[in-house]
């Protein structure tokens, strides 16, 4: 997906939750979900708001470090999965 329509697909994504993205955390997001196939791309955004949305708030301005730390939430949840998953399935064929 071209980044100016990733970069307006964030944007109005976080708007929807009551939430504006600075202008560097929206560069940051839009950077990292660069990679994601667009058919996983919406539940993506949507895990990294509920990731920001359980973080302390002080305003509905998101900074760039508070999606980074609900990046790194998402991507620590991603790789828990993962690992759990080879686990039952080798205990699966092994067990």
């Amino acid at each position: 997906m071209a980044a100016e329509k990733l970069r307006s697909k964030v944007g109005s994504a976080f708007k929807m939750h009551g939430l504006l993205l600075r202008a560097e955390a929206n560069k940051y997001l839009t950077e990292a979900l660069q990679s994601v196939n667009e058919l996983e791309l919406e539940d993506v955004i949507e895990n990294i708001i509920d990731a920001v949305e359980k973080q302390p708030l002080s305003s509905n301005m998101i900074e760039r470090a508070t999606v980074e730390a609900a990046v790194q939430e998402c991507s620590q949840s991603l790789d828990e999965t993962m690992y759990g998953d080879t686990n039952l399935f080798l205990f699966e064929i092994y067990g």
